[in-house]
This record gives C-alpha cells, sequence and structure tokens, in this order.
C-alpha cells in the first residue's frame, strides 16, 4: 500500500511540473476535479455508512488487551466501525477545508491537484471500505482483523508508520 501511495505522489508531482496549472481554463478544471473528488469520496464514505447501518455486527472483539493488570476491553465491531468511520470523515472534511482555504485565500493550485490524486486512493484502501464495501475477510486470522492502526494523512503517504505485523493466531 505505501508503495502504491508513494508511486501516485510520485507520478503526480511528475504531471504537476509538465503542466501549466496557473492557466484560468486549468484553475476551472481543477476546481471541477477537487468537487468531483470530494463528491467520490463523500459517496464512499456514505455508502460504508449505510453498509455498516444495515449489518449492525454486535459481535464482540478484543480492542484493547489487558495489561498491567487492567482487564481487556472488548467492544462491538458495529460499534468499533461506527467510530473509525466519523474519525475518518472528521479527518476528510478537516482536510477539505485546509486545501479550500490554500486555494482560494493563497492561490495555491498544487494542494488542489495532490488531493485529486490521492484522496480517491485512500478512501478506497481503508479498511473499512475493504470489509464493508469488497467483502474482504475480517476475520481473527486476516489480515483486516480489529483493531486497526490509527490512520492519519502522513501514514497514508506511509511516511513514519511500521508496517502492519500480523498477530499470532489464538491456540
Amino acid at each position: 500500500r505505501m508503495h502504491k501511495n508513494m508511486m501516485v505522489l510520485m507520478g503526480s508531482v511528475f504531471a504537476m511540473s509538465k503542466l501549466d496549472l496557473e492557466s484560468p481554463v486549468a484553475t476551472q478544471m481543477l476546481r471541477m476535479g477537487f468537487l468531483m473528488s470530494c463528491m467520490y469520496c463523500i459517496i464512499a464514505y456514505w455508502w460504508t455508512f449505510m453498509v455498516i447501518e444495515e449489518r449492525k455486527d454486535r459481535t464482540a472483539f478484543e480492542a484493547k488487551p489487558a495489561m498491567n493488570g487492567r482487564p481487556a476491553v472488548y467492544m462491538a465491531k458495529y460499534d468499533y466501525d461506527m467510530q473509525r468511520l466519523v474519525e475518518m470523515v472528521k479527518g476528510y472534511m478537516l482536510w477539505i477545508v485546509g486545501v479550500a482555504f490554500l486555494h482560494f485565500n493563497m492561490k495555491a493550485v498544487r494542494p488542489v491537484f495532490l488531493t485529486i490524486m490521492m484522496t480517491p486512493n485512500n478512501a478506497t484502501e481503508n479498511a473499512l471500505f475493504k470489509i464493508h464495501l469488497l467483502g474482504l475477510d475480517d476475520s481473527e486470522e486476516s489480515e483486516l482483523c480489529r483493531p486497526w492502526p490509527q490512520e492519519t494523512f502522513l501514514s497514508n503517504l506511509g511516511i513514519g508508520t511500521q508496517q502492519l505485523q500480523r498477530r499470532p493466531r489464538p491456540p
């Protein structure tokens, strides 16, 4: 995943160097692409929400293992998924507001171009999308078993993150 995102980022930077992004026509096209990218992600998050609501999987899993004499914390998959979806949507909205601020107040077009290229990829690479919309396995033995590491913009780019290590199977 990290390599794929870095390849999209590097390809986007290369494309930016070859295109005239400052012309009025290019700016209008970037704005339209930005709106389309935003709509794509909002629809993906809404669709994920609808599928989570429809399934309402109340299966419990160990959200936090027992440590230092504290008992393990168990959580329903539905509650965990909704919590993560809300976090993702909040982060996405904050990102969109930041990019819009940079574009309209500071006349920066490069963040808009990068958002157009990276956002749809990141929206479809998260675990919720893979489990609920693509139907991938989320059992204890799979790579998508809960809990997942926190995702940030930098982790989506592969910066400063540790690779996911598979948890050992329970005996």
